[in-house]
């Protein structure tokens, strides 16, 4: 249990972020008894580990062995010394660059198993692009965009993706099954001894392109209608906390969207973590339940603090109604989701919305949880 307690990092790190103006040159790092927290923007991790390693940051390299387990988030990670127990990664580029004693639990928009790899347990990895070459001992599940196998695998192996294609160095001892809407790339030399077999993933009946796409276009635009409802409650029912978001989120633009990418990435391992263990199923589920509740109000609160902050601009003398707050923030929130809507620039104006909003959110939840805490105790 000692490795799933360490899932807990999100509030250790995040905090730690909040606190603290984290710069290039910047970063922190904490010992528990053996294990280590570790958080920065750029940094790498080079004093030897010997217990677990929970680290998150925008970019960062694993430039030390790690003789427990490592769990990781961040925009780029770089694993380039052995991890002696498992591994748990969520990042946007992920390079796994030598061994891992054990398991390797990842998901990433890029995941790529380097040539000298070698995982002694079992692989469950998810991204747009997947790569894996080096070697693994136990079985391989793999769901991407884009699935690429070069490696030696002893177990058997499953792939669900876009596109699945097996290299020239692909040596798979067990039996290879995949789903994909392309045919499979297979290259001549490539070896599967236990035989290739496809399978239908899982999905729903068939639905005419027209009607879906009409479907699509007013499911949208309930969502949005629901998001300026939900807008409205929480800042009727939560003036005040509200008030403080939209200042945290004005004020620390930058650190708000770095703790809302480490939210974004930690949460999700954690839940996997739970999820693997049969005791922390509840809890896992009970997780993932909350964090899309968190991008659902994280993303509300990017459009409540824009609504916010123009009544003070424009209505400064109404600025303190709470009835003007309200509007402000479905204007806010409405703005947001028409922006989204354009194409390529919607997609970014999405993700910082989403990513500010969170970070700002659970800053200020900790600020208020210190001084709760503060006022117990005197």
């Amino acid at each position: 249990m000692k490795h799933i307690i360490g899932i807990l990092c999100c509030a250790v790190v995040m905090p730690v972020l909040a606190q603290a103006e984290i710069n290039p040159a910047n970063s922190v790092e904490r010992d528990f008894g053996n294990d280590r927290f570790a958080a920065g923007k750029l940094f790498i991790v080079e004093r030897p580990v010997s217990g677990d390693l929970i680290a998150a940051g925008s970019e960062m390299e694993v430039a030390t062995t790690v003789a427990g387990d490592a769990l990781l988030a961040g925009g780029s990670v770089v694993v380039s010394k052995a991890i002696r127990q498992s591994l748990y990664a969520a990042a946007g580029k992920l390079l796994i660059n030598d061994s891992v004693g054990r398991n390797v639990r990842v998901t990433g928009g890029t995941v790529e198993f380097s040539p000298i790899s070698e995982v002694a347990g079992n692989v469950t990895v998810a991204g747009g692009q997947v790569e894996l070459r080096g070697k693994v001992k136990g079985y391989v599940q793999a769901v991407g965009g884009r699935v690429f196998i070069d490696a030696i695998i002893a177990g058997n192996v499953e792939a669900t993706s876009g596109q699945v294609e097996l290299g020239p160095n692909a040596r798979i001892s067990g039996t290879f099954r995949y789903s994909s809407r392309e045919p499979l790339k297979r290259d001549p030399a490539a070896q599967t001894s236990g035989g290739v077999e496809m399978f239908a993933a899982p999905g729903g009946w068939p639905v005419p392109e027209n009607v879906e796409h009409n479907m699509g276009r007013a499911g949208s635009w309930i969502w949005s209608i629901g998001l300026l409802v939900v807008a409205a409650l929480l800042v009727a029912a939560f003036p005040n906390f509200y008030l403080s978001v939209a200042t945290t989120l004005r004020s620390r633009v930058g650190i708000s969207l770095l703790v809302g990418f480490v939210s974004l990435v930690c949460i999700p391992v954690a839940a996997l973590m739970f999820l693997i263990t049969l005791i922390g199923v509840p809890l896992g589920l009970l997780t993932l339940m909350l964090y899309l509740l968190l991008l659902m109000v994280g993303y509300v609160s990017t459009g409540i603090s824009l609504g916010v902050w123009a009544v003070k601009r424009i209505k400064s003398n109404h600025a303190n109604s709470v009835v003007w707050r309200v509007g402000g923030a479905v204007l806010g929130v409405l703005t947001i989701s028409l922006l989204a809507r354009i194409p390529w620039v919607g997609t970014w104006v999405a993700l910082v919305a989403l990513l500010g909003g969170i970070g700002a959110l659970v800053m200020q939840i900790w600020t208020a949880y210190k001084s709760r805490a503060s006022t117990l105790q005197t």
